[in-house]
């Protein structure tokens, strides 16, 4: 068994989660990492993503800020 972090209302837990090549605990007697695993990996991607755009996003607003004060 593997172990993952979840964030989840400002606690951080670690629910354990089968490994990858383990059957998948729903029974559809497929490996995990074809099964729920691969849904779990899309929505970690798509987070990774997200929050990849809005540190960029963050980061163009800080310069932008910046580069006003130093026209002034």
């Amino acid at each position: 068994m593997t172990v993952a972090l979840v964030y989840n209302r400002g606690t951080l837990r670690k629910p354990e989660v089968p490994g990858r090549n383990e059957p998948c605990p729903c029974g559809s007697g497929k490996k995990y990492k074809r099964c729920h695993g691969a849904e779990i990996s899309a929505r970690e991607t798509e987070m990774m993503q997200t929050a990849h755009r809005k540190a960029e996003e963050s980061q163009r607003a800080v310069e932008a800020k910046y580069a006003l004060r130093q026209k002034r």
